[in-house]
């Protein structure tokens, strides 16, 4: 019963922050309206707007881009150092004595 009741206490208490938090960002906006007045209200609009919320997505699976868009060959830069990325993200391996003797164990990624 005893944690039932701290339980209770800390949702209600929550509610009570959230409400005053609220009351509060509703005065620091209408304070900064004020403060904006006729000569700024392009600023206070560009900066006070509420959020728009996530961008809408077209229903349906995205198109798959083109190949050459997104894909590089891999590259040998060094010895035994290779570049196995994209155009947008990098990736490295590099290719160990151990990797030439277990062909099952996999490229040590840096």
């Amino acid at each position: 019963m005893k944690v039932c009741s701290v339980s209770l206490a800390a949702l209600a208490a929550a509610f009570l922050t959230q409400a005053a938090h609220s009351q509060t960002v509703d005065t620091q906006v209408a304070a900064a309206k004020a403060a904006a007045g006729k000569d700024h209200t392009v600023l206070f609009n560009s900066l006070c707007a509420p959020a728009s919320g996530p961008p809408v997505r077209p229903a349906g699976p995205r198109p798959v881009p083109d190949r050459s868009t997104w894909h590089n060959e891999p590259v040998k830069v060094f010895d035994n150092l290779y570049y196995i990325g994209e155009k947008e993200y990098s990736a490295w391996a590099i290719v160990t004595s151990r990797w030439r003797r277990n062909a099952h164990v996999p490229i040590y990624f840096v």
